[in-house]
């Protein structure tokens, strides 16, 4: 197996997160309290990156949440949300690699 999964993967990976949490939050606003459905795919992201499940440092993994959450609320038409998810994954992979470096 690929010890460095290609960039290309983890940033599909965290385009689906994105899609997924804004399912997720869709649904949550419609009162159908749906956060028991989150497929944490962010543990899998960080597993990718190189972590061990439980030992992803906690600024790295709530800086994720919060760029997570910041491109979810950017995105208000759903019809293009799909399509600027990638766009907004690779925001969010930036911003871990400036994370992770620093």
């Amino acid at each position: 197996m690929n010890e460095n999964p290609p960039k290309e993967l983890i940033i599909a990976l965290i385009r689906e997160d994105l899609v997924h949490q804004r399912l997720l939050s869709g649904l949550n606003n419609l009162g159908l309290h749906a956060d028991d459905y989150s497929l944490n795919l962010s543990e899998l992201i960080f597993s990718l990156l190189g972590y061990e499940a439980g030992n992803v440092p906690d600024r790295l993994y709530d800086r994720y949440l919060q760029l997570r959450e910041e491109q979810v609320r950017l995105g208000t038409d759903v019809s293009l949300f799909r399509t600027e998810a990638k766009d907004r994954a690779e925001i969010i992979f930036g911003g871990l690699e400036s994370a992770y470096v620093s």
